[in-house]
């Protein structure tokens, strides 16, 4: 998330679009539109991993 945190766990959820998904077999991206995030996520034998890519218009916390 990006501004002030907050313990609103109702804070935390993003609205997105389906247009806006990619999902390949061990690759799925979505970007939030809440927060302008492009989060993409992957898969290894043995780890996931996650990367997000922020706009930078706003400071993250």
């Amino acid at each position: 998330m990006t501004g002030e945190p907050t313990p609103d766990n109702k804070v935390y959820g993003s609205k997105f679009s389906h247009a806006n998904e990619k999902a390949n077999a061990g690759f799925y991206s979505v970007k939030l539109e809440d927060e302008n995030i492009l989060a993409e996520l992957t898969t290894t034998t043995r780890v996931g991993l996650h990367r997000y890519t922020f706009s930078g218009s706003e400071k993250i916390t």
